[in-house]
């Protein structure tokens, strides 16, 4: 069954994860009831249309059933504050000027845009969850021994001051760390780099 770091780094790998919700999200813009995209042509078409989406793409990734009810206004809110994170602040009126006109990228390109940032909030939130549980559910000294665990496994990947400073310096902040456990195996994998073995002398 391997240590308690092993479990929840088993439960938070980008399989169970972001490729797992990436699949969702992809499955929910793909049985999306498109409506002739002739018909968009005024900028509360695009708004619409676009909240209807978050709420479908919502719905699939959370297995809601019945899918839950569409707020035109606030779904498209939700929508566009995620996509600040991709089109900066005036993201509300690039969305609709994006799908209005065709221009870079047209709805399709908000469509994908759209899809990426609700799968990486979405995977981010699941990863935090799983964090959070796992380390609520440790005494002060078995967060001790995940925290060497971690930097034996893991601390040649780390920068230098963290290292220097050993497991004090990582403590207070290491659910962080364990969050970003997903980025740093896609990392690996990446590079082609082996995953450091577990010590099983422990």
């Amino acid at each position: 069954m391997g240590t308690k770091l092993d479990r929840l780094f088993f439960a938070i790998e980008p399989g169970r994860t972001s490729d797992a919700i990436a699949a969702r999200v992809d499955d929910a813009v793909n049985s999306f009831p498109w409506m002739d995209r002739s018909r968009i042509r005024e900028p509360e078409h695009v708004r619409g249309l676009i909240a209807r989406l978050f709420a479908h793409i919502e719905s699939h990734v959370l297995c809601q059933t019945p899918p839950r009810r569409v707020d035109p206004m606030i779904d498209w809110w939700r929508a566009v504050s995620l996509l600040k994170r991709t089109y900066g602040a005036n993201a509300d009126h690039l969305v609709v000027r994006k799908a209005l006109t065709g221009l870079e990228g047209g709805l399709a390109g908000v469509v994908r845009d759209l899809a990426i940032v609700m799968t990486h909030e979405y995977a981010r939130n699941r990863i935090a969850a799983c964090v959070s549980e796992f380390w609520n559910s440790l005494s002060t000294a078995e967060r001790l021994d995940v925290v060497r665990e971690y930097l034996l496994r893991f601390g040649h990947l780390l920068p230098t001051d963290v290292r220097e400073n050993g497991a004090a310096r990582v403590f207070g902040f290491f659910p962080q760390f364990l969050e970003k456990y997903p980025e740093l195996l896609q990392r690996i994998r990446r590079t082609g780099r082996t995953m450091p073995a577990r010590d099983h002398g422990r």
